[in-house]
């Protein structure tokens, strides 16, 4: 048998077990795992308190507007509203005493003062704010449906009207100005107000000079037509910019960036511009 020669270690090494990590001088230390796992932690709480932060904005938000609602809030208009006519006497001798309000009704629920006001908030041909509200009141004896509208420039407590509306036997129906402060314009302010607030908003009417409807169409603003961009078609001048329009026929408004083809009377393009334009 052959000897083992003197200071020489001939054993195998051990074996490392399955799974066992070799360590070398390279690998990170422990202190620097542990802080960069501590750096995740604070930043993943970070976002966690981030978000916690912006939901409790968004909900204070809406408890504010709420609980201390503005002069054009659907709610501050019915409080008022309500508050103006629930004595009158016009309203008392028809709907009764104990008078309450409320808002939407669905298939006989009330929804109360803090539940939804229908409303519409749009500008009128001036380009003043205005807010409209329904809701409902009842009586000892019958109920009504209330129309309310409020403008921005108007003081706390004034309303443009305040129109009550009450079903009758027979499937009539009676409305009563209880409040009625609306502007009334002649026909000629109308044409210049529709005509400012459509050139305002870089308007364009589309037509064509043998057009009977183009025609009829700057009719219907009479001496206040010059107010307005038209772009007659068959002039050379117009070709490619009526090309690029892609109309489907005359005349043809562009109007917010949408066409609106045909023709329209005045009454309809004063809708348009105060539903339809911020």
């Amino acid at each position: 048998m052959r000897q083992q020669k003197r200071g020489l270690n001939t054993e195998k090494p051990q074996q490392q077990g399955r799974g066992s990590v070799q360590e070398t001088s390279d690998a990170p230390p422990p202190t620097t795992i542990r802080y960069e796992q501590g750096a995740v932690r604070t930043a993943a709480s970070g976002f966690v308190w981030l978000g916690v932060a912006a939901l409790v904005a968004v909900s204070g938000y809406y408890i504010v507007s709420e609980l201390m609602p503005t002069k054009m809030s659907p709610n501050s208009v019915f409080n008022s509203a309500f508050e103006e006519i629930r004595n009158k006497p016009e309203v008392v001798s028809r709907l009764g005493d104990n008078i309450r309000a409320y808002g939407t009704e669905y298939s006989r629920r009330k929804e109360g003062r803090r539940n939804h006001i229908e409303h519409q908030v749009y500008r009128d041909i001036d380009g003043v704010k205005r807010i409209r509200v329904q809701f409902n009141i009842e009586g000892s004896r019958s109920k009504a449906a209330v129309y309310a509208e409020v403008a921005e420039n108007m003081d706390n407590g004034e309303f443009s009207y305040i129109i009550i509306e009450q079903a009758l036997q027979g499937g009539q129906r009676q409305a009563i100005a209880l409040v009625d402060n609306r502007p009334i314009y002649s026909p000629g302010e109308v044409q210049e107000k529709v005509a400012e607030r459509l050139n305002a908003h870089n308007s364009v009417l589309y037509g064509h000079s043998s057009c009977q409807w183009t025609q009829r169409q700057l009719l219907e603003f009479g001496e206040y037509a010059d107010k307005l961009k038209v772009v007659l078609c068959d002039k050379p001048e117009n070709k490619d910019q009526c090309e690029k329009a892609n109309l489907p026929g005359y005349p043809c408004w562009t109007i917010a960036g949408q066409q609106l083809p045909s023709f329209h009377s005045i009454e309809e393009l004063r809708t348009m511009v105060q539903f339809h334009l911020p």
